[in-house]
């Protein structure tokens, strides 16, 4: 304690080299900490309260062509659940809903919530204790229309009911159905789908009640996620083994199943564990370059700082000291640093923590990315100071303690001896910020080549997006067609709506999508290939309100009503695999147990992500396959948002119950496809900035550093006749030879991560030439006026000053 409080009042003394080092080394630490924060809310602890997630998987369908489907059908899941034995505690099913909130005797709206349908055995399983009340006993789950029970989160039961420690056995209104409150989960719990937070959690049983219509019987229906927990005495390979043989079984007693069996997989090769984890790997090796680049730039300035006191180091030598004591004592006012810079770091983390969540596009699910720095960002910004301690405080503690007492003051401080140490720290930043700026270039490169892929539809600023849910209103999908049809009449006459449509799905949002088993008439299917297709329930004029050209046919119009022939519309991948040297239209498909008739076929979109390949896709007669949950899309003349509130009075005209629900326009809807890349360019070019300053900072200091050392050199050159020119130059060679050898093993480190990040980038190659050249550049360019700025003082020097410097 001594000798830190001797090298705060030290570092006090030179506060301009305190601050700059606490905030540098602030910074790498706190953006360190803040992308394993991110990283551990998302990736390495989704849920911290599930007991032994390790040992947790999704079981979900794989058919014959090797694709896995994520949802299956509740009379799957009953057969799995009786027949499979590898899984402790049986199968969880589980389904994601949204559900009007009333409490009795409200009179207002109900509040959309987001909640899950759950097996019986959900809390069991997952090892997650109610935090009052209990969780759902198995006769609650084992007959159609369940028991009237709900489970409710500990965040709904504060915010709607206070707190109340009485709310076990009060009653809700869930979709105008009365539901006992039996128990409340416990504060940290927000269901099994990471980044998403769920309020509420009900019997599977009782779908039949909430929802349009039973989907419990139909083998077709696929619409439940499974998961279950391995026993401790099996391995993934046995259950898949197993779930392998019972599918089998099942495939044999009915066809319709089409050969797809049941496949495990752990929950941490799935979620957001799959879609953020190399992103945020990326990220944190960003940081850790910047994080490198700072602790070389500290190493140079308490290099340069022990320089300045050879002298006083040779004195104590004289007197006795030891090395050990010298090392001792330089290392105080580092650790000192280290100790300011993790708390720096960890304030920065803690305002940092937020950003991932802010950065989320509008969507209508209920995100919940929240992290926080818990224990386990406090140890790792606690080892980040000690490994930055040892990386930049103990080679120039060793470099600075090899004193020659004699040498040292008989040339008056042995100022002029040249450091090799300096210059290599120097090469490293170098090299550190082309692989840096030539990663946030490729990543820049490939989010360009992203946001020029046609998405299939024309002009999303102009078009406004209303979602509804008849469901939360209490009507049923036999009410849908009609009250979505009188919804897209009323808003076609507002002023500054030139057409209208709706659909079940919003193409590129974080909706989910409907996918069919798909029969070709007269085609039989290869061995091992895939049938089922995505599909959109859409009404008329939905083409032309998005801008989606009809190659072949006609588009879904005012004639393909419910009680009229079945119609579909298909992509023109579609078309050309089942049909390639026919026309499509007029062809016929079977769904389910129904015959539809190509009527046109359309260009091919993008549905779930802008980087995907061309698919087969279907667009079906919304009255003829209705939904209770719909968007209105409005192409507008002007600005959508001006059209938001009296789109809002139409729907409260038709019913004032009627949910109005995430007004935005189709290119905020789209911000879901585009934010992983986006947010990581714009991380990945912020980071780079940061560390091309560094990087230059660390050459400025060299080169400057050299200038003061050898100003007595350059007085006597200067006195011999050399001219400003030829000073400037013998330290601009310097900085151009120190840097050249960065780039060198820079570029080779470049192309070695470019490898690294081929399966994360679109369009663009590792060692793409513009990303490699423009980083050579970048770093020339700033060199040289890192160079350029001392070499031209020390051009400037006055031989008779310089004569006298000492």
């Amino acid at each position: 304690m001594s000798d830190l409080r001797y090298a705060l009042r030290t570092l006090r003394a030179s506060p301009g080299l305190t601050l700059t080092a606490t905030l540098t080394l602030g910074l790498g630490i706190g953006a360190t900490t803040t992308i394993f924060t991110w990283a551990d809310a998302l990736v390495l602890h989704p849920f911290p309260l599930v007991h032994e997630l390790a040992r947790l998987v999704w079981v979900r369908l794989r058919g014959p062509s090797g694709g896995v489907q994520d949802i299956v059908s509740y009379a799957d899941y009953l057969d799995w659940r009786e027949q499979a034995r590898s899984f402790e505690g049986g199968l969880v099913a589980t389904r994601i809903e949204p559900f009007g909130l009333r409490q009795p005797g409200q009179a207002s709206p109900a509040e959309r919530v987001w909640g899950q349908l759950v097996s019986a055995n959900y809390f069991d399983v997952l090892g997650v204790p109610p935090l009052l009340g209990r969780g759902f006993a198995p006769e609650e789950a084992s007959r159609p229309g369940g028991a009237p029970v709900v489970v409710i989160s500990d965040a709904l039961w504060r915010r709607r009911f206070g707190a109340d420690p009485g709310i076990v056995g009060k009653e809700i209104l869930l979709n105008n159905h009365s539901l006992t409150v039996i128990g409340v989960a416990p504060a940290r719990f927000r269901g099994t789908t990471a980044g998403l937070g769920f309020v509420l959690w009900t019997p599977i049983t009782m779908q039949p009640v909430l929802g349009a219509y039973s989907k419990l019987e139909s083998r077709r229906e696929r619409w439940l996620e499974v998961f279950g927990r391995l026993r401790s005495n099996v391995a993934l390979e046995q259950a898949r083994a197993q779930l392998r043989a019972i599918g089998l079984r099942i495939a044999a007693a009915h066809p319709e199943v089409e050969g797809r069996v049941p496949w495990a997989t752990l929950f941490t090769e799935a979620g957001t564990q799959a879609t953020f984890g190399s992103p945020l790997v990326v990220l944190l090796g960003m940081t850790a370059v910047v994080l490198l680049i700072v602790c070389a730039n500290l190493a140079n300035l308490l290099l340069g700082r022990a320089a300045t006191r050879q002298r006083d180091l040779a004195i104590r030598v004289a007197l006795g000291a030891s090395r050990g004591r010298l090392v001792r004592e330089l290392l105080r006012e580092s650790s000192a640093l280290a100790l300011l810079g993790g708390l720096v770091g960890i304030v920065m983390a803690w305002w940092g923590r937020g950003l991932l969540g802010a950065a989320f596009p509008p969507s209508p699910l209920p995100l919940d990315v929240a992290p926080t720095v818990n224990a386990r960002s406090l140890v790792l910004a606690a080892g980040l100071a000690l490994i930055t301690l040892l990386l930049f405080g103990v080679l120039p503690a060793l470099q600075a303690s090899r004193v020659a007492p004699q040498a040292t003051l008989k040339d008056g401080g042995g100022s002029g001896r040249r450091s090799p140490l300096r210059g290599g720290f120097v090469v490293a930043e170098v090299a550190l910020a082309v692989i840096a700026l030539t990663s946030a270039g490729l990543f820049l490169h490939s989010w360009r080549e992203v946001h020029h892929v046609d998405p299939g539809f024309r002009d999303p600023a102009h078009v406004l997006l209303v979602s509804t849910n008849l469901q939360l209103a209490g009507f049923g999908d036999s009410a849908a067609p009609v009250l979505v049809q009188q919804l897209v009449d009323r808003a076609r006459a507002l002023p500054g709506v030139r057409r209208a449509s709706v659909a079940s799905t919003v193409p590129l949002g974080f909706g989910g999508w409907d996918s069919w088993d798909v029969g070709v008439e007269n085609y039989t299917p290869q061995r091992g290939e895939g049938m089922t297709f995505l599909s959109n329930r859409v009404g008329p004029d939905y083409f032309a309100t998005m801008g989606i050209p009809i190659v072949r046919g006609r588009a879904i119009g005012l004639e393909d009503r419910a009680a009229a022939t079945p119609v579909t519309v298909v992509s023109e991948t579609f078309a050309h695999r089942f049909w390639p040297r026919r026309d499509a239209v007029g062809q016929h498909i079977r769904l389910a147990s129904r015959l539809l008739t190509v009527v046109g076929v359309a260009t091919d979109g993008k549905y779930r992500d802008l980087t995907e390949l061309p698919r087969p896709f279907l667009y079906l007669a919304f009255a003829q396959f209705p939904v209770p949950e719909v968007t209105l899309h409005l192409r507008t003349v002007g600005e959508p948002g001006a059209l938001v509130g009296a789109v809002r009075r139409e729907f409260a005209s038709v019913d004032p119950g009627l949910p109005f629900l995430d007004p935005r326009t189709l290119e905020e809807s789209m911000g879901a496809a585009v934010f992983l890349p986006r947010l990581v360019s714009t991380l990945l070019s912020g980071f780079a900035a940061v560390a091309l300053a560094l990087a230059a900072m660390g050459l400025y200091s060299v080169i400057a550093y050299a200038v003061t050392q050898r100003t007595r050199e350059v007085g006597i050159r200067r006195a011999l006749g050399s001219g400003t020119r030829d000073v400037a130059l013998l330290f601009l060679r310097r900085g151009a030879v120190l840097t050249a050898v960065g780039l060198t093993f820079g570029i080779a480190g470049a192309l070695a991560v470019g490898q690294l990040l081929r399966h994360q980038l679109f369009g663009v190659q590792p060692a793409d030439p513009v990303a490699l050249g423009g980083t050579a550049l970048i770093i020339g360019g700033a060199a040289l006026l890192a160079s350029y700025l001392p070499a031209r003082r020390a051009a400037k020097v006055d031989p008779m000053v310089a004569l006298r410097y000492e």
